[in-house]
């Protein structure tokens, strides 16, 4: 088959402004969104394929057990399946295989900040006479504005992987409302929730004995090297990870191994760490059911099924938008 058009939207992903903000407050905090460079990217794939790392193997186990029943839930035959943050495309080909053989007819719209990644899936996610894929490099949003500039057909969006953990409470909450407001009274969201577990489950995902989430962490700090001009001496922080209970989240964060001075070309300045001192990278929130139905009640949708792995520890949860709550 021929590649596909790739659609580039321009992005503006304020890296060197943030990473400014976020060195220069108190604690230092930068968003994990910037984890996924290409180098990121496919770090990340590789974490995915860790016996320790149960979510990506979970909540596949979600689409297998439930392919059929997400599938029929989508009651239109014409249907436009919109993932954010599409990765690879590994787990989305099992639903997309499913609507192809109930005959439905599927555009699907993968968007994701990582043209590489974009890549990847088109290897893996062939169109076919019932299948057309038209991917979009770009933002979230600006890449779902593309899509629904150029779509009439009701949609479905998709953002698994439990990446709804990664924002935090309020943070979450305006994403929905604004991601309900992007689509149309009827149009459905699939999201994948990691559901609330052993502590010592999650700190071998997070924490993982071979190293690979250290490289992933620290990968950001290179970034900042190529990107920006920074001096980050590798080796002189160190990956930690812990549960927080208060919060319900895994919390990623690099320790300064000693007192020093970072130089970043970008800002002529220097930013001063002491000893033991973190930047926080990551919340990877985790829910429970009553706080999955709490949220999309909020966020102006309603819940028409939730569709469970074989240990009942990750969900994929099937909301529509409700018609009632919609402003447009």
């Amino acid at each position: 088959m021929e590649t596909e058009t790739i659609t580039q939207v321009e992005h503006d992903v304020p890296f060197k402004l943030d990473v400014y903000k976020g060195l220069t407050s108190s604690p230092k905090e930068i968003s994990s969104k910037y984890f996924y460079d290409d180098e990121g990217s496919l770090i990340f794939q590789e974490i995915t394929q860790m016996e320790e790392y149960y979510p990506t193997r979970l909540e596949m186990d979600v689409f297998k057990r439930n392919k059929s029943a997400i599938v029929e839930r989508v009651e239109a035959e014409h249907v436009d399946v919109v993932e954010l943050g599409a990765g690879d495309g590994h787990k989305t080909k099992v639903l997309l295989e499913e609507m192809v053989s109930k005959k439905k007819l599927t555009r699907f719209f993968p968007i994701d900040i990582s043209e590489k990644a974009i890549r990847e899936l088109l290897k893996n996610i062939g169109a076919s006479e019932r299948l057309e894929v038209r991917p979009v490099v770009g933002d979230f949003f600006k890449g779902l504005d593309q899509v629904v500039s150029h779509s009439t057909n009701p949609k479905l969006a998709l953002f698994l992987g439990s990446n709804i953990g990664n924002f935090g409470p309020e943070e979450r909450i305006s994403f929905l409302t604004n991601l309900k407001q992007a689509l149309r009274p009827g149009d459905m969201l699939l999201i994948g929730f990691d559901l609330k577990k052993d502590i010592n489950k999650l700190m071998n995902a997070y924490d993982d004995p071979h190293g690979v989430t250290k490289r992933f962490n620290l990968n950001l700090l290179k970034r900042i090297n190529r990107e920006l001009g920074g001096n980050f001496d590798l080796e002189s922080f160190h990956h930690h990870a812990f549960y927080n209970p208060r919060k319900g989240a895994m919390e990623s964060s690099l320790l300064s191994l000693k007192e020093q001075d970072v130089y970043i070309e970008e800002y002529g300045v220097s930013f001063h760490f002491d000893a033991f001192e973190p930047i926080l990278l990551e919340h990877s929130y985790k829910f429970t059911m009553t706080e999955i139905n709490t949220m999309a009640k909020a966020c102006g949708f309603f819940t028409v099924e939730n569709f469970f792995d074989s240990t009942n520890g990750y969900v994929n949860s099937l909301w529509k938008v409700n018609s009632e709550a919609h402003f447009h």
